[in-house]
Order: C-alpha cells, then sequence, then structure tokens
C-alpha cells in the first residue's frame, strides 16, 4: 500500500498518541528533508505543545521520539496537500479555505515547486493557544493593538461568544462576591425539619442501592422516562417504597427537580461510598500485618478485561480471612500492566509493598515468569513475596489430567456433552427428559432410595446439566 503523505501520517500519530494519554511516541518521516522535518518540530516544540524530541538514527527512515504534554493541548494536527496546482498568489485564499476554524499556525514546509506549494497545519484548542497566555502567564505588550477596531486584543479576547472565557471567569468573580450563594451559607440557612426531609429522602435512595447491589440485579435500563411503563428496577422500587411509606412520598413530591438523588450519577456515588467503606473496614482488619495477595484476570460481559484482587491475612484474632477488595480495568494482560494496577490499588488504602508474604497466580507464563512475569516483578520490589501457584488452578489442571487418563470418565464427560447439546436444542426432548426425571424420583422415595423432605429433590436446571447427571448416574 502507497502510502500518501508520510508528515501527514507522523502528524496524526502524535494526535491519536495525545489523545490516548501517552507520554512518547515514535514518528516516521521521509529521510530526504530532514531539515524540514527538524524545523517542524522545532516550531511545534517552541510553542509549547510538546516537551522534546529526538533524532534516531536507523539508517533507515527518519525516525523521531517526541515527547508529548498530556495535557489534551494538540486538538488538530495534519498536512493540507492540494493535488492541483496552486500560484503563489493563492496560498493565503486557500488557506482561509481549507485550515479549520479557531485559533491555529501555519507551519511552511517550503516544499516549492514552479507552482505548488505544500503546508502543514497544527490547530489548537483556544483554552490553551499561546495567545490566550498573553492575559494570564506571559503578560500583555502589544498595545498598538488595543485601538485596532474590531482587532483590538482585548475586544477579540472578551469574545462574542456568551460562553467565552473571560466572559465565564467574569461571571465566576461576580459569584463569587455574591456571599449569599456561598454553599456554607446555604447550608446554614437550611431549617432542621429541610434537613430530616433531605436525610430521609436520601435515605431511601440508598436503600435501595443497597438491596440492589446485594441481590446483583441490574439498576438500569432501557427506557426510564416518566411515560415509560417500566422504568426498571432502581425507580420502580424506589417507586415501591413510597407507595407504602406517606412521609417519603411527600418529601419526594416536594423535593426541587435537580435534588432528587435517583439520578444514574447519584447511583454511582453511592455505589463508591460502599465499596470504599468495605475497602476501609478490611483495611483496618489488616492494620500493620503481613498479608499475601492472589490475584486473576476475568472477564466481563462487555468482554473488558479486568484484575481481580484478593487478600489473605491473618486478623487480630489469629483467624486467616480473605477479602476480595477490587476489580482493576486493564488495557491488556501484560506483567508491567498487571503490577502497576496491583500497585495503584494498595497504594491507594496505605498498604506497604513491603508487607507482601505471599503471592498466589495461575499457571500462565505472563503470571508466573520467572524474568518477566508479575511474580518476577513484585518479588524484585520484595524478595519475601513467594510465589505459590494457585492451588485451585492447580486441582483444576490436575483433574483434567487424570480425567484423560481414566477411560470411563473420560467417556462420561463425552457423552455427558454430547447429550446435553442434543437435549437442550428442543425444548420437546428437554419436557421428556424433565418427566423421566421426576418419575424416577418418584419411584425412588417410593422405595425409600432417597430421602425426602424441605429443600430435598427439587428440579434444578441449569443449561439441563443437574437433570441429565441424575440421569445418567
Amino acid at each position: 500500500m502507497v502510502r500518501v503523505s508520510v508528515l501527514n501520517d507522523a502528524l496524526k500519530s502524535m494526535y491519536i498518541a495525545e489523545k490516548r494519554g501517552k507520554q512518547q511516541v515514535m514518528i516516521r518521516l521521509s529521510s530526504k528533508v530532514h531539515y524540514k522535518n527538524t524545523s517542524i518540530l522545532t516550531r511545534v516544540y517552541s510553542t509549547g505543545y510538546i516537551v522534546e524530541f529526538e533524532y534516531v538514527d536507523d539508517h533507515r527512515s527518519e525516525k523521531f521520539v517526541v515527547e508529548l504534554n498530556g495535557k489534551l493541548w494538540l486538538n488538530k494536527c495534519g498536512v493540507i496537500s492540494p493535488r492541483f496546482d496552486v500560484g503563489v498568489k493563492e496560498i493565503e485564499a486557500w488557506t482561509a479555505r481549507l485550515l479549520p476554524s479557531g485559533n491555529s499556525f501555519i507551519c511552511d514546509l517550503g516544499y516549492e515547486t514552479p507552482r505548488l506549494w505544500f503546508k502543514t497545519y497544527l490547530a489548537f484548542t483556544p483554552s490553551v493557544h499561546p495567545t490566550q497566555r498573553v492575559f494570564t502567564i506571559d503578560g500583555f505588550r502589544n498595545w498598538k493593538k488595543v485601538r485596532d477596531g474590531k482587532n483590538c486584543a482585548f475586544l477579540n479576547h472578551i469574545g462574542k461568544d456568551h460562553n467565552s472565557f473571560n466572559r465565564i471567569a467574569e461571571r465566576s468573580y461576580e459569584d463569587l462576591k455574591n456571599q449569599s450563594q456561598h454553599i456554607q451559607n446555604v447550608f446554614e440557612n437550611f431549617t432542621s425539619e429541610q434537613i430530616a426531609n433531605n436525610r430521609l429522602q436520601l435515605k431511601a435512595s440508598i436503600e435501595v442501592v443497597r438491596m440492589l447491589a446485594f441481590q446483583g440485579i441490574a439498576f438500569r435500563g432501557r427506557d426510564e422516562s416518566v411515560d415509560s411503563t417500566n422504568r426498571e428496577n432502581f425507580l420502580e422500587i424506589l417507586n415501591l417504597i413510597v407507595s407504602y411509606n406517606e412521609q417519603i412520598a411527600e418529601v419526594i413530591a416536594k423535593a426541587q427537580k435537580n435534588a432528587s438523588y435517583t439520578s444514574p450519577v447519584i447511583q454511582k456515588e453511592i455505589l463508591h461510598i460502599f465499596s470504599t467503606k468495605v475497602n476501609e473496614t478490611i483495611r483496618k482488619e489488616i492494620g500493620n500485618a503481613k498479608f499475601c495477595i492472589i490475584v486473576d484476570e476475568p472477564r466481563d460481559e462487555s468482554m473488558n478485561e479486568q484484575m481481580a484482587i484478593v487478600l489473605r491475612f491473618v486478623d487480630k484474632d489469629g483467624f486467616v480471612r480473605e477479602r476480595f477488595f477490587g476489580l482493576v480495568h486493564v488495557s491488556n494482560t501484560a506483567a508491567a500492566t498487571l503490577q502497576n494496577g496491583m500497585y495503584f490499588v494498595l497504594s491507594q488504602h496505605k498498604l506497604a509493598i513491603e508487607n507482601i508474604r505471599g503471592q498466589g497466580y495461575d499457571g500462565a507464563s505472563n503470571m508466573r515468569g520467572g524474568w518477566n512475569g508479575l511474580q518476577a516483578l513484585v518479588s524484585n520490589d520484595c524478595p519475601y513475596a513467594y510465589y505459590i501457584h494457585c492451588f485451585a488452578h492447580r486441582l483444576q489442571l490436575a483433574l483434567v489430567a487424570a480425567s484423560k487418563e481414566v477411560i470411563p470418565v473420560h467417556q462420561f464427560f463425552t457423552n455427558l456433552t454430547f447429550i446435553v447439546n442434543i437435549v437442550c436444542a428442543s425444548c420437546s426432548r428437554f419436557e421428556e427428559l424433565r418427566i423421566a426425571q421426576t418419575a424416577e424420583i418418584a419411584y425412588l422415595i417410593e422405595i425409600d432410595e432417597i430421602q425426602s423432605g424441605r429443600g430435598l429433590n427439587q428440579i434444578v436446571i441449569y443449561n439441563g446439566l443437574e437433570i441429565l447427571v441424575g440421569v445418567l448416574t
């Protein structure tokens, strides 16, 4: 595939890396125009949009390692390369047509043919453009443009937009002067009755969140509008509570629209408070004691890779405890990524890395690798953190290996998989199997082969597996 513009690809790589929050990016440019490539990066560096760049000579293509600001300063960058002849006098007109709106500057590459120029544009967000720094950091010096009509620097800084930076700052200053709007004064003006009503309203939302979280039920759904016949779990349960409590119903009816405590943001905040309280309790249990860490890599329903962290320790009463400590989303399962995520969680709760006395992972190479695995990286920081292959995983591997050697067991699971696929594919076959299993249980109870009682001999269906096991045995 022919690359249309090497320079454009390089600038896009900078833009994409900036959006993804990367600190560095390597770009490849044409080796025939080294001085022009350097001039482009020098211009971008001089304006403060990149921190530094370094030339890498591998005797192949022109490579530069660019260190980015990481502050999303770079809003757009690319190359304007018309595929037709453009006269020198027409450059400014085409610049006005092709450049994006807003603040931008042009870096002339100087690729000159008799009637064709190429120019590069770099556009940036107005909030951090160098011209905005004049009134905040550098200071204003060009007083000649003050009386220049529409080009007046002060008028341009104020802007015509109602949401310009100057007007937002002006409104913020006016709000600051208005002491009656300060949050402290607003709180002090609340009566005891208002405080009690607000607490009652918030408590109702907290109880609903607690119940849904403990039961593992989804909070939201597709349609939560007022006209919906089913506003999903959170709102429906809250309405049920309101229907049986006139005091809560009255408080919610009189509540302000911006303080209903039912929005998804409030639900997530309450959940976050729950998780924080649980982690704080576990942290108090651990205290300053040594602990072991168990890590696995689960995947959720939305196919996001996550890292589950479990802490194992001995409490003050001498009992061994295992506590699930949290889930961390990871972009990949590389050992360094898992180490950074694990250290981040531990540091958040002030758990010292030096207190780790054991590691428990599965047998994957990224976990148990002796040189670059997670256990090796942690052992380098804490030599006493001995690695132990997870016993549950070892038991699973042992059972799989043993079942392959025992022919009857191997045949049983092979036939079981085949029967499950056949039966579960047809509702009529599944119903016939259910009737046969019920008759079999009734006969065994009648001849006193099995006992009957509360909770016994119930038909539990999980993809037909329990019923099939009963029939096969």
